[in-house]
């Protein structure tokens, strides 16, 4: 399930700069899949235990807000002042602003599709280079089947899905995105892994359970953070 905004005929920069908030809290950001979306990054985001974090693409603003009840100190980042981030910053000016080491982990979910992919590495190293963390989710292509088990065992609970993506003519790229995760040859899983791996000691990353458009990488141990 992927929300839609009111343009979808637009890509870039100079879109995602002008979108109104509105665009962030329309009815596709309410589906079940896209809330489990976000329960889902905040999931991922306590595992890391960060205690300064910074969140590149506000969005609607629910992540940053709860992690912010938590008692983390987030620094939110974006190029649309509609948004109201605490810095008006692009992805590849934010090592202009930010000092590296001072935060701990970087959150950077659905953003670097909205950019060619020409530009995602350069941006994982600039984000290993300000934080030993960082976790990135990112847009899965193709048609998606498989499962999702909640075993409850005594005690003891247990998760068991199984995903996959399915390459197909009928499936299309959404104008509003350059890439997706297996939308190209350069942009398959293993390659990107392979782009990470570059960075940061140890990459863990699996299909969101719920909602299987959404992929995440927990990258630990930057190798360019001193």
């Amino acid at each position: 399930m992927r929300p839609m905004s009111p343009d979808d005929s637009k890509r870039g920069t100079e879109r995602e700069a002008a979108l109104s908030r509105d665009a962030f809290l329309a009815d596709a950001y309410f589906t079940p899949e896209q809330l489990w979306s976000f329960a889902e990054q905040i999931y991922h985001l306590h595992r890391a235990a960060p205690r300064r974090l910074i969140e590149v693409g506000v969005g609607n603003g629910f992540v940053s807000q709860f992690m912010r009840s938590m008692g983390i100190n987030v620094l939110t980042c974006d190029i649309n002042p509609n948004l109201n981030p605490d810095l008006l910053v692009s992805v590849t000016d934010l090592d202009r602003h930010i000092t590296p080491g001072e935060y701990d982990l970087i959150s950077c979910c659905e953003v670097m599709e909205h950019m060619p992919f020409e530009q995602f590495e350069e941006a994982m190293r600039k984000f290993s280079c300000l934080s030993e963390n960082l976790f990135l989710t990112l847009p899965v292509y193709g048609w998606k089947f498989g499962f999702a088990l909640r075993l409850s065992l005594k005690s003891r609970v247990r998760w068991i899905s199984r995903w996959f993506a399915w390459r197909s003519s009928s499936y299309t790229l959404i104008p509003m995105h350059y890439w997706e995760v297996g939308s190209q040859r350069e942009t398959q899983h293993r390659r990107l892994l392979s782009v990470l791996n570059r960075y940061y000691g140890s990459v863990e990353s699996n299909i969101f359970r719920f909602n299987p458009y959404h992929r995440y990488y927990l990258c630990r141990g930057a190798k360019s953070v001193s």
